[in-house]
């Protein structure tokens, strides 16, 4: 048996896909059938080729509307350590409420979460990119961070104010 080697002095925020019920305690679910391999707890999803249908945002490009974030409800059993649902998987989405994402890049309290059309990358904006040449606003702003910034670090977004 292992020793626990490293010991954090505050907890975490919670874990990517987690709902929570912070400042307002409204939220909206829906189900939906995964449409390819790239759903995964706590992403973006976006409109699939079929009727309720959705497809990742991770890694691709992102040419139909964005829905919401995918919920972590059940626990997924695999050959990896992962929690990427296969196609035709039954998966639940966030569109309104606060839930816990992984960002790979600064997030502030207050910034708008936008993603990249070209490769589904995440961003924080100060204000929302109405012209939607190159990225997408999700309708998502940051509610909750951690404190100092580091990478790949979970933080809350929330439809609330948003």
């Amino acid at each position: 048996m292992g020793f626990q080697k490293k010991v954090n002095s505050t907890q975490a925020l919670g874990s990517a896909g987690r709902i929570s019920k912070a400042i307002h305690s409204y939220l909206n679910t829906f189900q939906a059938i995964a449409g390819d391999d790239k759903v995964s707890v706590g992403c973006f999803v976006q409109k699939g080729d079929k009727e309720g249908e959705v497809k990742g945002t991770t890694g691709v490009a992102v040419n139909s509307k964005v829905l919401g974030v995918v919920v972590k409800d059940h626990y997924l059993s695999s050959e990896i350590a992962t929690y990427t649902y296969k196609s035709g998987d039954n998966v639940t989405i966030l569109n309104a409420g606060n839930i816990f994402i992984e960002a790979k890049s600064e997030a502030k309290i207050g910034q708008y979460v936008h993603i990249a059309k070209a490769n589904g990358a995440l961003s924080f904006e100060d204000t929302i990119d109405t012209s939607g040449s190159t990225k997408v606003y999700t309708g998502f702003r940051v509610s909750k961070g951690e404190t100092p910034y580091t990478s790949k670090a979970i933080i809350e977004i929330t439809t609330a104010n948003a």
